[in-house]
């Protein structure tokens, strides 16, 4: 396989490093989710090793009281998200965005047409904002930040 391009922060012509890697997931929750009451998370990313996001999925889950979801059901909660690399000090995009334009469902993940480094020891600053005024429609928010890391 020839070189990957990838999104480096400060790098140009960034090749994947020749050292063992493996797939990995950073999942996060979001639980009590009020409308435009922003809600603020960090993602700690691993000491040993620098993280490459590939892909973006989401579920969001309705309130214990009632039916289960199906594959029928898949919610599209409505948040905009932000994300921020701390290791970069740099904004993943200039405003935030409705979170299923950069994210997927499971089965339809939002794959990144070039991976990004988020460098070991860094993380990512994940804001969300519901602007979704239907209650009742989704109590909880889980957001997977799926790739590989390598390690050191």
């Amino acid at each position: 396989m020839g070189p990957v391009q990838v999104f480096a922060p400060g790098q140009q012509g960034y090749q994947i490093p020749n050292k063992p890697q493996d797939w990995f997931s950073y999942p996060i929750t979001f639980t009590s989710v009020a409308q435009t009451t922003p809600q603020t998370t960090n993602i700690a990313i691993d000491a040993g090793s620098d993280f490459f996001l590939t892909a973006i999925t989401y579920d969001a889950y309705l309130a214990a009281s009632t039916t289960a979801l199906t594959a029928a059901t898949i919610i599209v909660p409505g948040v905009t998200i932000l994300l921020t690399d701390s290791g970069s000090n740099r904004q993943l995009m200039n405003n935030p965005v409705p979170l299923s334009e950069i994210g997927g469902t499971g089965p339809w993940p939002h794959r990144m047409i070039h991976p990004r480094l988020f460098l070991r020891n860094s993380n990512i600053q994940v804001a969300i904002v519901r602007y979704d005024a239907a209650t009742g429609g989704w109590d909880t928010l889980r957001v997977n930040f799926e790739g590989f890391r390598i390690y050191a």
